[in-house]
């Protein structure tokens, strides 16, 4: 009983290894528009369309209005978004 136990597991880890490789490798597709140098793209947010323009450069700066009315607060995360208006 403990062998089949061991093995079940060992096969359990090596599937959920490969079946990680896998979904990581999945490619994702994100469209979007260069418009005078600034790369701007579309994003829906409880059905409705906000433009982003994304800047490698800058802190993450998100409109307040949106902030308060999608209940967002800070998580200090590196990803760097400005809301256009």
């Amino acid at each position: 009983m403990t062998k089949r136990l061991f093995v079940t597991t060992i096969l359990l880890a090596v599937a959920a290894f490969f079946y990680s490789k896998y979904v990581r490798n999945v490619p994702v597709i994100i469209p979007f528009e260069v418009i005078r140098n600034s790369v701007l793209f579309k994003v829906e947010i409880e059905g409705k369309l906000y433009i982003f323009l994304f800047d490698t450069g800058a802190r993450t700066v998100i409109s307040p209005k949106l902030k308060e009315k999608l209940n967002i607060k800070e998580t200090g995360s590196p990803l760097r978004l400005r809301l256009l208006r």
